[in-house]
């Protein structure tokens, strides 16, 4: 895929939590615009569901 990242990786919606930027000291890697908008429209749906 071309992330730069050594093993495959995926990222859980559901689990999603707060994390201070402070804590993020490097970049390992990027996704496509795609991938972050699908990542984004999924992120969204978990937070509408709390409120609904």
């Amino acid at each position: 895929m071309g992330n730069k990242l050594i093993t495959p990786s995926a990222i859980d919606t559901f689990q999603i939590r707060s994390i201070s930027t402070k804590r993020f000291l490097r970049k390992t890697g990027s996704v496509p615009s795609t991938v972050l908008n699908e990542i984004k429209t999924a992120i969204k749906a978990v937070i509408a569901a709390d409120y609904a």
